[in-house]
């Protein structure tokens, strides 16, 4: 279980299961071959925190004009990977 509060203050828990999924592989390797589908970065997300946290971290995350940053989306999902890595290397 990874359990963190990220950089912009979001605290999130994702547990073991959900790094345990091969279909959320599958997505990741999509996204690192160049596969023009933003659709897997969506999936990949749902998979790791489950529809409501994910739900959560756009709020979290809406500015004021009612926009999500996609550059903080992003920046947020790359986090939680580094924050896996730690996790696997412990």
């Amino acid at each position: 279980m990874i359990k963190e509060t990220l950089k912009n203050g979001f605290e999130v828990e994702i547990p073991d299961e959900n790094l345990d999924d091969y279909e959320l592989l599958e997505d990741l390797a999509a996204l690192d071959e160049g596969e023009e589908n933003t659709g897997k970065i969506v999936s990949a997300y749902k998979r790791l925190l489950g529809t409501e946290q994910y739900k959560a971290l756009k709020e979290h995350i809406r500015g004021d004009g009612g926009r999500v940053s996609a550059t903080a989306m992003l920046e947020t999902l790359q986090e939680i990977f580094e924050l896996q890595d730690g996790e696997l290397k412990n």
